[in-house]
């Protein structure tokens, strides 16, 4: 994992850990991703050095609305073609004060802008608190929190509360964060396997 390289472009990470066994929706079409796999999907985002013309505007380093269409159309490709119109189970994107843009040094929020977009094509489920047991919406949370323990990015603040489990991207790969990131998933993974195994669950394809 050492050699990984996570400079030179803002990444938004989508790790997708589809459940293993057979899919009840829509049958995904010929380039889908297999459900039956581990799928980690790196896109990488604009900024203001990399961009087609005219997506992020310069003295706001937000993505226009130009960009957002852009964003739009990569959301629909990545869940209906990329996924297959499955749901995501996990998305972890750049931090956006690891990566300063413009001569004010914004916080880069392109990355955040553009996976939005993707995020609410999948459903996430959540518990209500008025006792009528759980509730699924067309959203989903991004990951895009500091891992604890960690070196902050310079003049930021700490968070009055650490999240270890909502860790996004950092740019500059502070003592080596993406790598416990990736690790951290991966682990996770093959512990759900080898569940999945013990339970005499498919472990391939269907």
């Amino acid at each position: 994992m050492r050699s990984m390289q996570w400079l030179g472009l803002s990444l938004i990470a989508l790790i997708l850990l589809l459940s293993w066994g057979c899919s009840t929706t829509q049958a995904p079409s010929a380039t889908a991703l297999s459900a039956s796999n581990t799928n980690l999907i790196f896109v990488v985002s604009e900024d203001l050095a990399f961009q087609a013309p005219g997506d992020v505007n310069p003295n706001t380093a937000n993505l226009t609305s130009q960009g957002l269409q852009r964003s739009l159309l990569t959301a629909t490709f990545l869940q209906q073609q990329v996924l297959g119109r499955q749901n995501v189970s996990g998305i972890y994107m750049l931090e956006p004060t690891t990566h300063l843009q413009t001569a004010s040094l914004y916080p880069d929020m392109v990355a955040l802008e553009t996976i939005q977009q993707f995020a609410v094509l999948n459903q996430f489920t959540l518990p209500t608190n008025v006792g009528l047991g759980q509730a699924t919406a067309h959203s989903y949370p991004l990951n895009a929190a500091y891992l604890p323990g960690m070196p902050l990015p310079s003049g930021v603040s700490p968070p009055l509360l650490f999240c270890s489990v909502c860790q996004g991207i950092d740019f500059g790969d502070q003592g080596g964060d993406n790598e416990i990131l990736v690790n951290t998933i991966l682990g996770e993974a093959s512990r759900a396997f080898m569940y999945s195994r013990r339970l005499g669950r498919p472990s391939t394809a269907c």
